[in-house]
């Protein structure tokens, strides 16, 4: 099957054929100009164009990274608005140079549209006043001085002698075109190609590559194919680059139809997709929220033989990472290593993320273990997504180690670096190094901004250190750092856990002379402090306030109610608080559920429990904190032994669930409730309900099973558990259950 038909009956897609024999183009003609900067200028996104070409292509031409874009564009605004009032020459008569033999340029079909200063130089020869000339406008656009350019192109016209005006050559309307569209002035740089018609300057594929990536910039995709109709009534053919160009922005603005049209629009010009088209197409697919389409696609792709290259594969993982599609995201990596290509720092920083968000700290281990392994350097994003994802598992020792083999590397470290070193530090409560690190970003010259102080702030907080909290806001004074409402929120979180609530209020009134403006958190984060301090009639204070301003409850703030509500041992009141939530359009999280239950399991109300279980199984998931509070609730009568056996065995099949059985067993043993501890036994699995315990727990409920007469019950109890390495470390007591 030819790759057109390929591609329509893989994806759903009409298309046409085309011979099979033909060879994709060229791949190191490349669109630079379609590459587009990730966070920092050496990590290129999964966009369409493969990162080794786009390198090489770099070295030959100068491209524009994500700083010189913003560069380009302040300076197109300043530019532009000094000249939307200006007044051009109009020209009625072609100028005295023109040449009506100018040939269309030869010019590389993938080349960037801002070397269009590359056609003028291979224009016809002029005399040295002329080439100066020339080489003037050149020189203003690779200075990117777009107004200049186009007063100079104006400007010669003025002049009488012909040695002192610019060739109105393909080249010179390249680049001031090129010029005017940087300005955001596309309407003249289409009046400037209808002059070319006129004076019959034959436009070159960068012409009309200008024009259709500025309509596709637009998301103008009729106007876009309607180049093609004017390429087709001038006789030229239409570049790979521009049939990519319109299969984006068609995938872009949902226009499937123009999709199709691409593809026939390809095969009457005989070109035959490439790496960037089928990239492009992969790409369109996946953002479309097609992505089954284009997992399968991708494997048709290469049961054909077709190769793909690594911006395909980095999209495609990215894409699947990023909707936690973890295993699709695994099998395109090994299909990558398969097809002979390198997984590079993109690949690896896009599975960390994925992984750093599901809390697989495991796999983390063993994909930056396969990413020494593939003597890929890890770059400042690889480490700092894995800093963070171990700050947050609260590993600071990792999160170290990885820290000094980042500096052991060479790699500079950012303000954003240590910043997430800064926010582990806070999550673990490590006060005291984290004022370290803030000594050595000033010896690093590295300016410490607000995040950094916040990190700090939460962390004197998390060790119920007010005193110091309140010193960073003196030492953000002296940096110049303006306090910002995270700042004043994370000072009334300090003020809260060190048992200030007076204080926290406080600053909270502070907040508000300082003209800081307040957020739904900062209601959030009072209403905690409140139950701190175990003041529910405040929390609730706070609450009705909190309904008649502009911030309204979110789930956290019900939540927390909720959990107050427990304290109090009111039930009925943490049900009219779910039923308010589900009023509001509050969407209710496992966090909610697990208030709930814990609720239940305070005022031992079985029936409301069920309830709560049937909705956590309909709209989220059960964890480890919703087995262990069920687990312990029914497990306190014979009745409700059915409820229990059943979320043990549901939590033995739970992937992270994490069950503290001990108590449960010490429970039933102290009750003498041996059919039930049997009935575990039998039916469930110590090491499939990771068996989490307190060893010391568990003995005294071997012990008092052998006081009352239950040794063999014990026994076989510690031989259940045992299957999870659990072992007795009374040696007495291990003595007595040998003991035939």
């Amino acid at each position: 099957m030819d790759l057109y038909s390929f591609i329509g009956s893989s994806c759903g897609i009409r298309l046409y054929t085309v011979k099979s024999h033909e060879k994709p183009d060229n791949l190191t003609r490349i669109q630079v100009n379609r590459v587009v900067s990730r966070s920092n200028s050496n990590r290129v996104s999964c966009e369409l164009v493969d990162y080794v070409e786009a390198t090489e292509y770099r070295k030959k031409f100068k491209s524009n990274s994500s700083a010189d874009r913003q560069h380009i564009k302040n300076n197109s605004s300043s530019n532009s608005s000094s000249s939307k009032h200006r007044s051009y020459p109009s020209v009625l008569v072609p100028p005295s140079d023109f040449s009506s033999n100018v040939n269309e340029s030869e010019t590389d079909e993938y080349t960037n549209i801002d070397t269009s200063r590359d056609s003028e130089k291979n224009a016809l020869s002029k005399p040295s006043g002329v080439a100066h000339k020339r080489d003037l406008l050149s020189e203003l656009f690779d200075h990117e001085k777009y107004s200049q350019v186009v007063e100079a192109f104006y400007e010669s016209r003025k002049s009488r002698s012909s040695s002192n005006r610019i060739p109105s050559s393909t080249g010179t309307y390249n680049t001031v075109i090129s010029s005017l569209i940087k300005l955001g002035n596309l309407a003249e740089a289409l009046e400037l190609r209808d002059e070319m018609r006129r004076f019959n300057v034959k436009a070159d594929s960068i012409t009309y590559t200008t024009i259709i990536q500025e309509f596709a910039r637009q998301g103008s995709v009729k106007k876009a194919f309607g180049v093609l109709d004017e390429m087709e009534a001038e006789k030229q053919v239409p570049t790979n680059q521009m049939f990519n160009i319109l299969l984006g922005v068609s995938f872009r603005m949902g226009s499937m139809q123009y999709v199709d049209r691409v593809f026939a629009e390809m095969q009457a010009a005989q070109r035959s997709p490439d790496h960037v088209t089928i990239a492009t197409l992969l790409n369109g697919l996946r953002r479309s929220n097609r992505m089954d389409e284009a997992l399968a696609l991708l494997g048709e792709f290469r049961k054909a033989g077709i190769s793909l290259n690594m911006f395909a594969f980095n999209g495609m993982i990215d894409s699947c990472a990023k909707a936690g599609r973890l295993v699709d995201a695994l099998e395109l990596f090994d299909a990558l290593k398969e097809d002979g290509l390198t997984p590079d720092n993109v690949t690896f920083s896009a599975l960390f993320q994925a992984f750093a968000k599901a809390k697989r700290f495991d796999a983390l281990e063993e994909l930056w273990a396969e990413m020494e392994k593939h003597k890929v350097v890890p770059d400042e994003i690889s480490y700092r997504v894995m800093i963070e994802a171990f700050g947050g598992a609260y590993k600071l020792g990792h999160v170290f180690r990885l820290f000094r083999n980042m500096q052991r590397d060479g790699i500079p470290v950012s303000l954003r670096a240590f910043t997430v070193l800064m926010q582990a530090c806070a999550r673990n409560g490590a006060t005291d190094i984290a004022f370290t690190i803030l000594k050595d970003m000033k010896t690093a010259n590295v300016r410490p901004d607000n995040n950094v102080f916040v990190a700090l702030i939460e962390s004197c907080g998390r060790t119920n250190d007010l005193d110091r909290a309140l010193q960073v806001l003196e030492m953000m004074k002296q940096e110049g750092v303006q306090a910002d409402t995270k700042t004043f929120n994370s000072l009334i979180f300090a003020a809260g856990n060190a048992r200030k609530l007076d204080t926290a209020f406080e600053i909270y009134n502070a907040m508000k002379r300082a003209n800081v403006a307040p957020d739904s958190y900062t209601q959030n984060v009072l209403i905690a402090a409140c139950d701190i301090n175990k003041e529910s009639e405040k929390a609730f204070e706070v609450f009705e306030a909190m309904q008649n301003s502009e911030f309204k409850p979110d789930a956290v703030t019900y939540n927390t109610l909720i959990k107050i509500c427990g304290r109090k041992k009111d039930l009925k009141k943490a049900i009219a608080l779910f039923g308010m939530m589900n009023r509001q359009g509050v969407v209710p999280t496992r966090r909610t559920y697990n208030a709930l239950l814990t609720v239940c399991n305070i005022v031992g109300d079985v029936d409301f429990a069920r309830t709560v279980f049937e909705k956590l199984r309909e709209e989220s998931q059960p964890d480890s904190i919703s087995f262990n509070v069920g687990i312990e609730l029914f497990s306190r009568s014979e009745s409700t032994e059915s409820d229990c056996l059943l979320l043990l065995k549901e939590a033995q099949n739970h992937q992270n669930a994490q069950i503290r059985i001990d108590n449960l067993i010490y429970v039933l043993a102290s009750n003498s409730r041996i059919g039930t501890l049997s009935k575990i036994i039998q039916q469930t699995s110590a090491k499939a309900l990771a068996f989490k315990s307190d060893p010391r727990t568990f003995e005294n409920a071997l012990r008092v099973l052998i006081d009352n007469q239950h040794k063999q019950t014990a026994q076989r109890l510690l031989k259940w558990a045992s299957k999870s390495g659990f072992s007795v470390s009374n040696r007495k007591l291990g003595q007595t259950l040998m003991k035939e």
